[in-house]
């Protein structure tokens, strides 16, 4: 796609409306990642249609995301919670022999007229007073979008997989992430859609004190789920499904493993979604692709001084001898 088409489709973002080349307008769904490029969904008059993203064009000035999070659920940090983050935002990124900051991808981007927060660890990280190990993005725009405006501003171009909606630049060690937000995304098992609110995105996430937003232009912790603050300061594992632990392990196995993660460290959970956990653990550790299983058993262990230690922490939360021989040996 041309950096000219791509510009026609700037500003879209949550109930835009649009006007499409053909003269039908509606308010934007989605985006959606195709084979043939990207499309945006549109719901119009009695009708939903899907168009190429480079013919639209947005009519008016669409809500900023924080305008979709009630007022309670909105914070102003701390001055200690807001220099956390900016330094996090601030923290050198070695790419391509220079260095380079989240910053400089949220200020480029918004300067292309889309919103970019940074969500989950850190932002939790900062509520508790910790210091954090990274920072992931979380942007209004779709990935062409954010191609152009890292050209634009003469940063190094992010490597994408556009089927999960992902961007990534840096090493694997020292990597920045940037996700477009999605709206639904269902691990291959039908149509995943992006570019939707904060609370849609929030509960793809695994729980309520990850489902946090900082908002670097507004200067607000944005908490869609209202529970995620609290959550944070009290170290409480709350599911982003509120309602609905066990769908919420059915959505994503890899839940049980993040559970797991921060059950063994101390953080607070009721006795119901520890159940749950124990009784998919097996099955999740034995279904996961390698890679994947691997990728979470490593930032499980890092809280742990070796698998001996993370077996003991799992015997105290009731987890069988036969999922502890799950585990990696020594």
């Amino acid at each position: 796609m041309s950096s000219e088409n791509t510009r026609s489709a700037l500003r879209i973002a949550v109930d835009a409306q649009l006007l499409c080349a053909d003269g039908r307008r509606g308010r934007f769904v989605a985006y959606i990642a195709g084979a043939a490029g990207a499309a945006v969904r549109v719901d119009g008059e009695g009708e939903t249609f899907d168009v190429p993203l480079g013919s639209v064009s947005v009519v008016g000035t669409a809500r900023a995301l924080r305008e979709h999070v009630p007022p309670a659920h909105r914070h102003v940090p701390s001055v200690r919670e807001k220099a956390s983050l900016d330094a996090m935002l601030a923290q050198p990124i070695a790419v391509q022999g220079r260095s380079i900051t989240a910053g400089e991808y949220v200020r480029a981007i918004g300067a292309a007229g889309f919103e970019t927060l940074v969500v989950g660890g850190a932002v939790r990280d900062a509520v508790q007073g910790v210091p954090a190990r990274d920072v992931d993005l979380a942007t209004s725009a779709w990935i062409t979008h954010v191609d152009d405006a890292a050209r634009d501003a003469a940063l190094p171009a992010l490597a994408s997989e556009p089927p999960l909606g992902i961007l990534f630049v840096g090493k694997p060690s020292d990597q920045l992430d940037l996700r477009v937000l999605r709206k639904r995304f269902n691990f291959g098992r039908e149509q995943s859609l992006f570019g939707g609110s904060l609370l849609d995105d929030a509960r793809h996430r695994d729980f309520a004190m990850n489902a946090l937003y900082y908002d670097p232009v507004a200067e607000l912790i944005l908490d869609p789920l209202g529970c995620g603050v609290s959550d944070a300061r009290t170290r409480t594992l709350t599911p982003t499904w509120l309602d609905d632990p066990i769908g919420w392990v059915d959505w994503n196995a890899g839940h049980v493993l993040r559970f797991l993660k921060f059950a063994t460290i101390g953080y607070h959970h009721d006795e119901p979604l520890l159940e749950i956990a124990r009784a998919h653990f097996a099955t999740v550790v034995r279904g996961l692709p390698k890679f994947r299983l691997d990728h979470q058993l490593h930032g499980i262990l890092r809280g742990h001084d070796g698998p001996t230690a993370l077996a003991a922490a799992m015997r105290r939360l009731g987890y069988s001898e036969e999922d502890l021989s799950l585990l990696p040996s020594e």
